[in-house]
């Protein structure tokens, strides 16, 4: 049975907090399609996201998940890496 983009969101946000989890021993819960708005008022939907809070310093990770048939195209990867740069990620 084949996966819908969702199901392999959500299965890879399970797959990452128990990790996360594991790694860091505490609770962090990862956001699933969650909109973020920069100073400039660029928005932002992300496929998983979540803050870890390392050495007094908060951390913004950011997943993008790509369930799809071929490579993931140059185009993509440039509107990622805006994404994070604009999110400060």
């Amino acid at each position: 049975m084949e996966m819908t983009p969702t199901e392999f969101e959500l299965l890879t946000k399970k797959l990452f907090e128990e990790e996360i989890n594991r790694k860091f021993g505490e609770k962090i819960i990862i956001d699933h399609q969650k909109v973020f708005k920069t100073n400039d008022g660029y928005t932002y939907k992300t496929d998983l996201s979540f803050k870890i809070l390392v050495g007094g310093l908060e951390y913004l990770n950011i997943i993008e998940c790509k369930y799809w048939n071929d490579f993931v195209g140059r185009n993509v990867i440039n509107s990622v890496q805006s994404m994070i740069a604009d999110l400060k990620a």
